[in-house]
C-alpha cells in the first residue's frame, strides 16, 4: 500500500503527467469498498488518500520549489513584507 505514497521504486514507470498517473493508479486499485453508512473501508481509504496525496505532491512540486527559492531570496535581503506576501501566495 505504501507504494502509492512513495512510488514504485523503479519497478514500473509512472506516467509523467500526475493527473493521468492518478487515474491509472485508481484504476489499478479497482473497487473501493463503501460501507453501509456511506464511509469507505479503512484500508481502501488509506490507499485512496495515498494515491491522491502522491500525485498532488508531484503536480505541485515545481511551484513549491519556486516559492522556496523566492522565500530564501527575501530572507537574504531582509524583505519581510515580500517574504510574507510570498508565504501567503
Amino acid at each position: 500500500m505504501l507504494q502509492y505514497f512513495f512510488g514504485n521504486n523503479g519497478k514500473s514507470s509512472e506516467n509523467k503527467d500526475p493527473v493521468l498517473a492518478l487515474q491509472e493508479q485508481l484504476d489499478l486499485h479497482e473497487n473501493f469498498e463503501i460501507l453501509s453508512d456511506g464511509t469507505m473501508k479503512f484500508d481502501d481509504f488509506i490507499a485512496f488518500r495515498c494515491i491522491i496525496m502522491r500525485q498532488m505532491l508531484r503536480k505541485h512540486q515545481p511551484e513549491k520549489e519556486r516559492l522556496q527559492v523566492l522565500a530564501l531570496e527575501h530572507l537574504k535581503n531582509n524583505a519581510e513584507r515580500d517574504y510574507v506576501a510570498n508565504y501567503l501566495e
